[in-house]
C-alpha cells in the first residue's frame, strides 16, 4: 500500500490531524512576536546632541521651558528653538543636526557660541516617551555608531540562516519531531537571555543563537502539517500553519506599547515559552517521514494511533495492514531484513550521498533549487524591508506595525481560496509583481501624501505576504520527500540572506530615498520571470522519489520553450 492509501484508510483529515494542525498553528505564533520585537526594541528615535545648559535638570533654561503654562506653549517652543540655535547647527533641510553641536560655552543671557562645529560632547537627547527605552538609546547607537543596529539585525538573520540550513538537513536525517522540539526550547531560552545582555557585543551573540533556533520549529511545523494530511488539504493547512506568524506579529505592537523597557520585552516574550512545554507529549513524528525512511514498526504504531483518534474501531485498526507489503517493498533477499513482524522490514544500511548532494546532482532538482531560492531571497528582502521600516514610514509606529501585520491575514485567506483556481505558479508570479510595483511607487507618493505612501507600502506588504505563503507551499511540493525538508531549509536559508540584506536597504534610505524601493521592484520582476520556468504543482501528489518528479510535474526548461516556439513557427509555415 502507498502512504496516500494508508492515510486515506485512517482518515486523511480527521480529528487527530485537526488538533495537530491547531497545535502547530499555535507554535508559529511566537515566531511573529519574537522576530519582529526588534522593530521596537531597536527603534532609533529622533535625537540631537545633549546640551547640559538646556537639558540638565539644574539648568535655569531647562526649568523655564518645562514649567511654562499651557497658554504659552507655542511661545516656549519658539523660545526653545531660539536657544537650540545657539548650541545646535541646522542641516540644509532646516532640521537640527543629529550628531554635531557648536563648540564653546554660552553666557547667562544666551547670546552666542563659538562657530566651531564638533561632534556631540555630552551624549544625546532622544525624542521618546518618558520611561521608554530601546537598545539604541541605552547604548547610544547613533551617529558614528549608527551602523551597529542594522548589523545586529543582520547577525540575527544570519543566525536564522544557519539554523534553517542545519534544520533542513538534520530534520530529513533524524526526523521532524526532534528538530521541532529542540528549536522551540532553544528559541525561547535565547530570546529571554537577550534581555539580560550588558553590551551590544553580548546582545549580538545572543541574537545570533536566537536566530539560529528561531525558525527551526517554524519550518518544521509547516512540513509536519503538510505531511500528515492529503493533497486536497495541503494548501489550507500549510497556509493556516504559517499564518500563526502574522498573529504573533500583530501582538508585538501591543506588547511594546505596554512594556516600555526593551529588556523586559525580550524577557517577557522568552518566558512565554513555558506555555509550550506540553508539546513534548502532543507532537508526533511525521508519518510520511517514517514511511519514507522505512521505519515501518513506528509508522504502523503511529497510523494505528491516528486511526483510533479518527474513530476507527479496534478491528478496523487491526486489519489496517492486512493487504500485504507496502508499495515498492522488496523481498528479504533483495537488501531488506525482516523483523519479528513478518510484514515489517528495516533497510540494510547502504552508502549514499547526503540529500543536499543528491539535490544538486539531479538536473531537475538543481534547476528548481536555484530558481526557487532566488524567489525566497527576493521575498525576504521586500518583506523585511517593509516590516523593519514601519517606524520610519510616518505616523504612529505602533499603528503602522499593527496594520503591516494585519494585512497578512487577508493575504493568507486569499491564498487559500485562490490556489485551487489559479495555481501555485501563477499566484507566486502575480503576488510578487504586485508587491514590487507597490514598493516602487512608495517614494514618489511620499512627495504627494504620507498617508498615501503608507497605504501603498501596506499593499506591497500584502502582496509579499501572500507570495511568501505560497512559496512555502510551492517549495515543499517541488521536491521529493527524501529532500523536502532539506529544500525548505535551504529555501529558508536563502530568505534569511535576503532578511540580512534588508536592514541595509533601510540604512541606505537615509542617503537615497528611491534606490531601496527600486531594488525591491527589480527583485520582484526578476523572480516573476524565473518562476515562469517552474512547473505547476497544484492538485498533484507529493513526489516521494526523484523518479516521481518527471511523472507528476515535468519541468519547463529553456530548451522546451525553444522547441515549443519552433513547433509553433513550423505550424504557421505549414498553414501559409
Amino acid at each position: 500500500m502507498t502512504y496516500e492509501k494508508i492515510l486515506k484508510k485512517v482518515g486523511s483529515f480527521g480529528r487527530y490531524q485537526k488538533w495537530l494542525c491547531f497545535y502547530l498553528f499555535l507554535s508559529s505564533v511566537p515566531n511573529g512576536y519574537l522576530v519582529l520585537s526588534i522593530v521596537f526594541a531597536g527603534l532609533t528615535p529622533p535625537h540631537r546632541c545633549y546640551v547640559p545648559e538646556l537639558d540638565g535638570t539644574n539648568s535655569s533654561h531647562y526649568s523655564t521651558v518645562n514649567t511654562a503654562s499651557n497658554s504659552s506653549e507655542k511661545y516656549n517652543r519658539e523660545s526653545l528653538n531660539e536657544m537650540l540655535d545657539v548650541f545646535i547647527p541646522r542641516d540644509n533641510d532646516g532640521n537640527y543636526n543629529k550628531c554635531h553641536m557648536f563648540n564653546g560655552t554660552v553666557s547667562s543671557n544666551v547670546t552666542n557660541s563659538s562657530s566651531q562645529i564638533v561632534v556631540c560632547q555630552h551624549g544625546w537627547k532622544y525624542d521618546i516617551d518618558n520611561g521608554r527605552t530601546t537598545f539604541v538609546t541605552e547604548w547610544n547607537l547613533v551617529c558614528s555608531r549608527s551602523t551597529i543596529p542594522p548589523i545586529i539585525t543582520s547577525i540575527f538573520m544570519i543566525g536564522v540562516m544557519v539554523g534553517s540550513a542545519l534544520c533542513g538537513i538534520l530534520a530529513d536525517k533524524v526526523g521532524r519531531r526532534p528538530m521541532f522540539l529542540a528549536g522551540t526550547v532553544l528559541m525561547f531560552i535565547f530570546f529571554g537571555v537577550c534581555g539580560l545582555a550588558p553590551s551590544p557585543t553580548v546582545f549580538s551573540v545572543m541574537m545570533f543563537f536566537s536566530g539560529a533556533s528561531n525558525l527551526i520549529n517554524y519550518a518544521t511545523a509547516f512540513v509536519l502539517a503538510s505531511e500528515i494530511v492529503d493533497t486536497t488539504k495541503r494548501v489550507a493547512i500549510g497556509t493556516i500553519t504559517v499564518g500563526g506568524f502574522a498573529v504573533g506579529y500583530m501582538l508585538i505592537p501591543l506588547v511594546a506599547y505596554f512594556i516600555t523597557d526593551w529588556k523586559m520585552i525580550y524577557i517577557a516574550t522568552g518566558l512565554s515559552g513555558v506555555a509550550f512545554l506540553p508539546y513534548f507529549w502532543l507532537i508526533p513524528e511525521s508519518p510520511r517521514w517514517l514511511y519514507t525512511k522505512e521505519r515501518y514498526v513506528e509508522f504502523k504504531s503511529l497510523m494505528a494511533k491516528i486511526g483510533h483518534a479518527n474513530g476507527l474501531s479496534k478491528v478496523e485498526v487491526k486489519n489496517l495492514f492486512q493487504d500485504g507489503q507496502f508499495e515498492g517493498q522488496p523481498d528479504a533477499d533483495e537488501g531488506l531484513q525482516p523483523t519479528t513482524d513478518k510484514h515489517i522490514w528495516y533497510p540494510v544500511e547502504e552508502k549514499s550521498h547526503p540529500p543536499y548532494c543528491e539535490m544538486i546532482r539531479n538536473s531537475i532538482t538543481r534547476f528548481r533549487f536555484f530558481n526557487i531560492c532566488f524567489t525566497w531571497f527576493s521575498n525576504a528582502v521586500i518583506y523585511y524591508g517593509i516590516s523593519l521600516n514601519t517606524s520610519n514610514l510616518g505616523g504612529s509606529p505602533y499603528f503602522n506595525c499593527f496594520i503591516a501585520a494585519a494585512v497578512e491575514i487577508p493575504a493568507y485567506v486569499i491564498v487559500i481560496f485562490s490556489l485551487k483556481k489559479i495555481g501555485r505558479k501563477q499566484l507566486v508570479i502575480g503576488t510578487i509583481l504586485v508587491s514590487g510595483v507597490a514598493c516602487g511607487l512608495v517614494p514618489f507618493l511620499r512627495e504627494v501624501s504620507v498617508p498615501l505612501s503608507i497605504a501603498m507600502a501596506m499593499v506591497g506588504k500584502f502582496g509579499v505576504a501572500a507570495s511568501f505563503d505560497v512559496v512555502y507551499i510551492y517549495c515543499a511540493e517541488l521536491f521529493p520527500t527524501v529532500i523536502r525538508n532539506t529544500s525548505v531549509g535551504f529555501g529558508s536559508t536563502s530568505a534569511r540572506i535576503g532578511a540580512a540584506v534588508a536592514p541595509y536597504l533601510i540604512y541606505l534610505e537615509q542617503t537615497n530615498a528611491v534606490l531601496p524601493y527600486t531594488i525591491m521592484l527589480i527583485l520582484s520582476v526578476t523572480s516573476a520571470l524565473l518562476t515562469v520556468f517552474l512547473p505547476e504543482t497544484g492538485q498533484k501528489p507529493l513526489p516521494e522519489t526523484y523518479e516521481d518528479l518527471e511523472r507528476y510535474m515535468p519541468r519547463l526548461s529553456w530548451m522546451k520553450v525553444k522547441k515549443l516556439r519552433a513547433n509553433k513557427k513550423d505550424r504557421i509555415s505549414a498553414v501559409i
